[in-house]
């Protein structure tokens, strides 16, 4: 694909997706540039013979929309919980390979930010690394924790969960180019997936229970014009066991790839589409 700015042409490879997908990444960036309304940022993987997705040396170029403020890309906060996630998926995956999955899932939303042309961030409630993304540590709650960022970030800031695994750029896209103060997607059960706020520092996150709710009351407290952005592929997240039939349905990152890999399929159960698993947990 080339995308043609008027003065230089850009060669925009569809491998972008090796950024996680190298077995030990190894990134060099370049500072991001200004083109005609797009932010571009080149990743170039150095992780040699063992990134089977790409090959060594291949120069990925990522690209987005530039924000209205600085025009330069969106920050994107993901909160993340490395330990003993996803419990409500013990009936069928033991702890290491929920943690597991739930960094596949991680790994799929960096990516859709990225290709979103956003520069994505980690709030996580322990130390860790990730892909060399950077990781802002937070061990308090998840309210707390965002409440406090949102307090000193005068400009835009997209929030999206970990576990939005079929999150796309250009569902993405579509919320960081509102022209309203903010835009959210509402999650199943009444909470809240995804929000991007114009002005952080005027807004603050209630989430549990009702958050959806909660988080347009909020807007109107604080004189915030909202739209709600009707996406299929942000509203679905993975907290349930039937919640897995979408991943594998629709998904094509990293997360549908591992449970394929460890045995999930689609099967009819009384009418309905279920999973089930035919391989054995691993020892």
């Amino acid at each position: 694909m080339v995308m043609d700015l008027g003065v230089v042409q850009i060669k925009i490879p569809p491998a972008s997706r090796c950024l996680v997908q190298c077995r030990n990444p190894v990134l060099e960036r370049s500072i991001p540039v200004r083109q005609a309304g797009l932010v571009f940022v080149l990743y170039r993987c150095l992780a040699g013979p063992e990134c089977l997705f790409c090959g060594s040396g291949r120069e990925i170029y990522l690209s987005g929309p530039c924000n209205r403020f600085t025009g330069m890309s969106v920050p994107a906060l993901i909160p993340f919980k490395p330990k003993n996630p996803k419990t409500r998926l013990s009936c069928v995956l033991d702890l290491p390979e929920r943690e597991k999955f739930a960094q596949m899932m991680l790994c799929d939303v960096v990516v859709a930010v990225l290709e979103a042309g956003c520069e994505p961030f980690i709030l996580g409630t322990e130390l860790f690394s990730f892909n060399g993304i950077k990781v802002v540590h937070d061990p308090r709650g998840l309210n707390e924790s965002i409440n406090a960022y949102l307090e000193r970030t005068p400009g835009p800031l997209l929030i999206i969960m970990a576990d939005i695994a079929l999150a796309s750029d250009s569902a993405i896209r579509r919320m960081i180019t509102t022209s309203a103060d903010m835009a959210i997607v509402p999650g199943s059960g009444g909470g809240t997936n995804a929000i991007f706020l114009s002005r952080a520092d005027r807004f603050r996150v209630s989430y549990y229970g009702m958050s959806f709710e909660k988080h347009l009351r909020i807007a109107e407290e604080c004189g915030l014009s909202c739209e709600i952005v009707d996406s299929f592929l942000i509203h679905t997240d993975v907290d349930e066991k039937e919640d897995l039939v979408e991943l594998l349905i629709h998904g094509k990152g990293m997360s549908s790839g591992y449970l394929r890999e460890l045995g999930f399929t689609l099967s009819a159960e009384k009418g309905r589409v279920g999973v089930v698993r035919e391989k054995a947990r691993r020892d």
